[in-house]
């Protein structure tokens, strides 16, 4: 199955994918944050172009959150071969288990999928594109970040779950409190001097804002829970402390749902804060 490339200025609605009835069409979602906001303003955009099609987005599962709650789609398929192998799984049952689920592909019926690129195609894009046997070229929509960020995507609200989280979390705070959240960026490895790096910027971010009167501080961590060993998990939540959290994805939406003020440097949950309504509560630096 071939791909086509393409950029943003040329994508417009195609009128013989229109006659399909029914339509079905797809978006793929990259391996990164960034790729699962363009995918994001990208959907939003086709949505309205083809406003009668059947969405299905694709992508980790850790990224699930991002679309749960979004009405442009009817379902978000998590791809197993995108997601790390569980600590007590083998490489040949990752492996059996993603070339079981790319069988099923097929049944989808999808006319054609698109994804958000930034760069030349992803190579697992092309493998998408065969899976699925589409009926027509898969499209590799390129363009700059700055560009993914200039389109208008609809509301991001944090799913059922991660309000709950956030709910249980804040119970026993004072109500008169002003919850600050600091965002202490995102853990993509576990080297030993990470937790040391951890530290001190956890120390920097208390002192901050301890100082200030009727503040309720919490600070936490991105990761991705399906990535990292629980064990050293709850070894590093030990070492960091109570006011720090180790969070996913969907737990973090829920906090910064819930925070009076959002403290962040890192430019992907910046775009996080602003997509769910929070630049009063924004504080970048």
């Amino acid at each position: 199955m071939s791909v086509h490339v393409c950029g943003l200025e040329s994508l417009v609605p195609n009128e013989a994918l229109n006659q399909h009835s029914p339509l079905r069409l797809g978006v793929w979602i990259g391996p990164t944050l960034a790729d699962a906001l363009a995918g994001r303003a990208l959907l939003a955009k086709l949505a309205g172009q083809y406003s009668n099609a059947d969405w299905v987005v694709f992508g980790p599962r850790a990224f699930l959150c991002l679309f749960e709650m979004n009405t442009q789609m009817s379902a978000y398929i998590p791809l197993r071969a995108m997601d790390p192998r569980r600590p007590a799984q083998s490489r040949l049952g990752h492996w059996l288990a993603a070339r079981a689920q790319a069988k099923k592909l097929p049944a989808l019926g999808l006319q054609c999928i698109w994804a958000a690129g930034n760069g030349s195609v992803h190579l697992f894009f092309r493998r998408l594109a065969q899976w699925c046997r589409l009926q027509e070229a898969a499209c590799w929509v390129d363009a700059p970040v700055a560009d993914w960020q200039a389109l208008n995507a609809p509301l991001l609200d944090a799913g059922a779950q991660a309000l709950a989280h956030a709910t249980q979390f804040y119970r026993g705070v004072n109500p008169t409190a002003k919850k600050v959240l600091c965002v202490l960026g995102r853990l993509n490895h576990t080297a030993s001097d990470a937790l040391a790096v951890l530290k001190q910027t956890l120390a920097d971010a208390r002192a901050e804002v301890l100082n200030q009167p009727g503040l309720h501080f919490t600070a936490c961590v991105l990761i991705d829970p399906s990535a990292v060993n629980p064990l050293l998990l709850r070894r590093w939540g030990a070492e960091l402390g109570p006011d720090c959290l180790l969070v996913g994805l969907a737990d973090l939406l829920g906090l910064l749902a819930y925070a009076d003020q959002v403290r962040v440097r890192d430019p992907d949950i910046t775009r996080i804060c602003m997509e769910m309504g929070r630049q009063k509560q924004l504080f970048v630096g």
